[in-house]
């Protein structure tokens, strides 16, 4: 992940533009891996509500 200091790096040596493009694609990319753990602990729940579906 980009630390304070590369974002800093980018603005001083790309310019504005592209320093906002890349922290867009780092908050995207945690973004989309906050979805995927979401995805997975709501399948476990899931998975839980069947088996206890199941022993009745």
């Amino acid at each position: 992940m980009l630390g304070i200091g590369e974002i800093v790096v980018l603005f001083v040596s790309f310019g504005i533009p592209l320093a906002i493009l890349s922290v867009i694609v780092v908050v995207g990319i945690r973004l989309l891996r906050a979805v995927a753990q979401l995805q997975a602990s709501l399948q476990r729940i899931e998975d839980r509500l069947n088996k206890q579906e199941g022993a009745f």
